[in-house]
């Protein structure tokens, strides 16, 4: 942000570059020689600079040329205007910003203030009458008001590199920070945490990090119709534990669960894919994103972020939420996990104290169980334990439990045994034993009091599960995971290189160019992006979009190459290309390829072929590959036409507004050209 400049700073600027009075006073005088000229200096300034191929990379828009020589020539005549307050140098800090973000560095604009020094000395001294003394004086008087201007833009150049720094450094902090919260709340998870305390505990820090009025953790109530309000900060009292939302598309939770992906939602008060409901319209909500809590057979629910104000998700604000998601997510399956397993272990006490620890039973389980007295000596050991251990009965009995430990077990885990047995009567969790050949043994070991028929204590029962194997399994389906991941990213690689192929033989056939297909690439990822989906997926359409017209591979080049309009079996010929493109594009991989190719030009009004398919029937990838091709299209010169202006392309797809193209599409790119995005694309890949 600039710092607002006063009277007095001009005056000392003044002073730093010896602009006086006198020197003010002769550049007013010029002043008229200098517009009489405007037109030649500003040519003869741009030709120079246009001799040099990094400006001509930068200013290769001719329509950008012509703005900035429009306001060179307001420039200059505000360079001898002899007004130089605080809107003047607020002007030039504005034109060194603007040059700093156009990519006009500090080498180009030095290398400018000496052009303009020789053009303006060489156009006074050859259209006045001054005399040498004074043609001196003038030409100082213009080097000061040139340098004057230097200092301010320079400034401008120094406060918006800072800007950019400040910015980027405050990006980094927040990644740690949101990081950081993540191992945070896994930690929690790690360490047993009731469930209703880490919600809270997550909602919490959620809503902290990530600067929102409003989180919750909505769960999926066992009629999936209904999501409950488990968690939540920020919402008025009595809504926690008691507000429900129905789990139809038309609220931002039912939509997440129904695309399983993450939502994100700019502006409630616009959003044509839902409502939203009572929940978020009561508490004033505007911004928000949700994200699905995943769970074994079904989601366990919806973790939500929102806010009172307008504002725009970063993806790693999208990716922190799913994060904690994540955690969330794996804290309520161990839950479950560890209820079972505790529901399991109380039903097997619960049978051995009925049957006082019955002989046959306890020598026919398949765990290793170890029975000690209350001093910890074994009493009692059954035979998997000796075949696991490789002890014999004598070598066990009347020894505590340390003769089966390992060095590889914390020794805090053994002091939160005895904690837990005091405190709970039980304890369970890993530890790592060692056998009698001194191997060790990955062990789940689950410890409890036992009691006689009075309800005294006599012992400790352990049952030990040998889950070596098990972890064994986990390391090795963690390489292979990874090793999956490298294979998919390689075969993504090979897909992508694929498919430009194929749709460079159609273009080289078809008479489009390279670009084309580089353009509807580019259209059709924007406007999926626009719409809300995922990257990968918006990734996914625009380079599938590419193979929209792969069928034409098979249509005869006297009819693609045709410049006039074509006869009824022609057309007729012409319209096989969409089911031509869908035979050959077979396989999981290119579904969304397949899609686009066969339904591009259904049209939203059921009036298009080949299906005649209508509104939300036509897949959503066709709908946008449609109006990237409708787009580009109307803008490129082809035999029969030549190219539109982009303001009626924009026009004519209005028009097309719900009849050939979906409307949420249309209203998707409509933003994206506000930004300037579709613009830039065409500059980028255009040879036309």
């Amino acid at each position: 942000m600039r710092p607002e400049i006063g009277e007095k700073e001009i005056a000392l600027r003044k002073c730093y570059t010896e602009l006086t009075e006198e020197d003010v006073t002769l550049l007013r005088e010029v002043r008229p020689i200098v517009i009489a000229h405007l037109d030649e200096l500003v040519e003869a300034f741009y030709s120079h600079l246009l001799r040099f191929e990094e400006t001509k990379k930068i200013l290769k828009d001719e329509a950008t040329v012509n703005r900035l020589k429009e306001a060179q020539k307001h420039y200059l005549t505000s360079l001898f205007s002899g007004e130089y307050g605080p809107e003047y140098v607020e002007s030039r800090m504005r034109i060194g910003e603007i040059h700093y973000k156009i990519g006009l560095g500090i080498k180009w604009y030095l290398g400018a203030v000496h052009r303009y020094e020789w053009l303006l000395v060489g156009l006074i001294r050859r259209n006045s009458q001054m005399d040498t003394d004074k043609l001196l004086k003038t030409g100082r008087a213009i080097c000061s008001i040139l340098y004057f201007d230097t200092q301010w833009a320079l400034e401008a150049y120094e406060l918006a590199y800072t800007g950019e720094l400040r910015e980027g450094l405050e990006e980094l902090k927040t990644r740690a920070h949101q990081q950081a919260v993540v191992a945070e709340l896994g930690q929690r998870a790690l360490a047993d945490t009731e469930l209703p305390v880490l919600m809270n505990e997550v909602v919490t820090r959620t809503a902290e990090t990530l600067r929102v009025e409003y989180c919750k953790v909505l769960e999926l109530l066992p009629d999936t119709a209904t999501l409950l309000l488990r968690a939540g900060v920020g919402w008025k009292e009595g809504y926690v534990g008691h507000a429900t939302v129905g789990t139809e598309t038309n609220s931002q939770a039912g939509y997440t669960l129904f695309s399983s992906r993450p939502v994100v939602v700019e502006d409630l008060r616009t959003e044509k894919r839902f409502t939203g409901p009572p929940l978020l319209h009561d508490h004033g909500v505007i911004s928000g994103m949700s994200v699905i809590i995943h769970g074994k057979e079904r989601p366990f629910g919806v973790l939500g972020a929102h806010t009172t104000s307008r504002r725009t998700f970063t993806r790693d604000d999208i990716n922190f939420l799913q994060s904690v998601a994540n955690v969330l997510a794996m804290a309520i399956e161990r839950k479950r996990v560890e209820e079972g397993l505790q529901q399991s272990l109380k039903d097997l006490r619960r049978s051995t104290e009925e049957l006082q620890i019955d002989r046959q039973a306890f020598e026919n389980l398949n765990e290793c169980v170890l029975l000690t007295d209350l001093e910890r000596k074994i009493i009692r050991v059954n035979p998997i334990c000796l075949q696991i251990t490789g002890y014999t009965p004598e070598e066990l009995i009347g020894q505590t439990p340390k003769l089966l430990g390992s060095r590889e077990t914390p020794p805090y885990v053994f002091a939160e045994i005895g904690t837990g047995l005091v405190k709970k009567g039980r304890w369970s969790g890993e530890v790592v034993n060692r056998r009698k050949d001194g191997t060790p043994w990955n062990c789940y070991l689950d410890i409890s009091t036992f009691k006689d028929l009075d309800g005294i204590p006599r012992g400790y029962i352990g049952l030990m599960r040998d889950i070596t194997e098990e972890k064994r399994r986990v390391e090795l389906l963690g390489r292979h995971a990874r090793d999956m991941e490298t294979l998919h990213r390689r075969i993504q690689g090979q897909f992508e290189e694929t498919i430009y192929m194929f749709a460079m033989a159609c273009a080289e056939k078809d008479e489009v160019t390279g670009d084309h297909v580089r353009r509807i690439r580019e259209y059709s990822t924007t406007i999926a992006r626009e719409l809300g989906l995922t990257e990968e997926l918006a990734n996914e359409i625009g380079v599938s979009s590419i193979l929209h017209d792969v069928g034409k591979i098979n249509t005869p080049e006297s009819i693609l190459r045709k410049p006039g309009p074509l006869t009824p079996e022609e057309r007729e010929v012409m319209k096989g290309h969409s089911l031509a493109g869908a035979n050959i594009l077979f396989g999981e991989s290119f579904q969304v390829a397949k899609n686009i190719a066969l339904h591009h030009h259904e049209n939203w009004d059921g009036t298009g072929y080949p299906k005649g398919l209508k509104g939300a029937e036509i897949p959503i990838e066709a709908r946008i590959a449609k109006l990237a091709d409708v787009f580009d299209a109307l803008t490129s010169r082809r035999p029969y036409k030549p190219a539109w202006s982009e303001e009626q392309a924009v026009q004519e797809i209005r028009a097309m507004k719900g009849k050939e193209l979906c409307p949420m599409a249309v209203e998707a790119f409509e933003r994206a050209y506000q930004k300037g995005v579709i613009s830039e694309i065409r500059r980028k890949y255009s040879s036309q």
